[in-house]
């Protein structure tokens, strides 16, 4: 999502772009805020289905299914439609798999470090969230949008490669 303003700013130039009823940095702001809303308003349901499947790599793996919808559509559409279905179809991702990585580590840490854990899952989201703008941005600069986002498709395949080979659920003694 940090290169989506770029992105944004790259389609509006285009010839074919014609007018656009808002402008390009506030357009960024609205999917940006409506990204947030969209894996808020998930979460509830993540977490009901969390509570209902014994398996929280299912619900996972679907939120990073729809990450990976949503990035090939960012890499492959053209135009603002694309573009807004891209971002929903990563939010509607987050939205599920987020939850489920937390409830995951959570039971699968013994309780005498779960606090430590969950604390470095957190921590490591934040490491992510601020490297991932710099590389993103150092990447389109010498190689382009095409090749950053196809990185960040390399790595949600690593992710669903994960997500498949290791153990799944925690021993119910485990589960907080």
């Amino acid at each position: 999502m940090a290169t989506l303003g770029f992105q944004l700013k790259l389609l509006a130039a285009e010839p074919a772009a014609g007018p656009w009823l808002l402008p390009v940095a506030s357009l960024t702001g609205v999917l940006l805020a409506a990204r947030n809303l969209a894996s808020m308003m998930l979460t509830p349901t993540s977490g009901f289905l969390l509570d209902r499947l014994d398996d929280p790599r299912i619900v996972a793996a679907g939120g990073v299914l729809a990450v990976l919808a949503g990035v090939i559509v960012l890499i492959g559409g053209r135009g603002v439609t694309a573009v807004v279905a891209g971002v929903l179809l990563v939010a509607i991702g987050e939205g599920f798999s987020q939850p489920a990585l937390v409830v995951w580590t959570g039971d699968g840490a013994p309780s005498h470090v779960r606090g430590v854990v969950m604390g470095g899952l957190s921590t490591a989201g934040d490491l992510g969230a601020a490297l991932g703008p710099l590389v993103g941005y150092a990447l389109l600069g010498s190689a382009g949008m095409r090749p950053a986002y196809s990185l960040c498709v390399l790595l949600i395949l690593t992710a669903l490669l994960v997500l498949g080979l290791v153990r799944g659920s925690a021993p119910a003694a485990q589960r907080a």
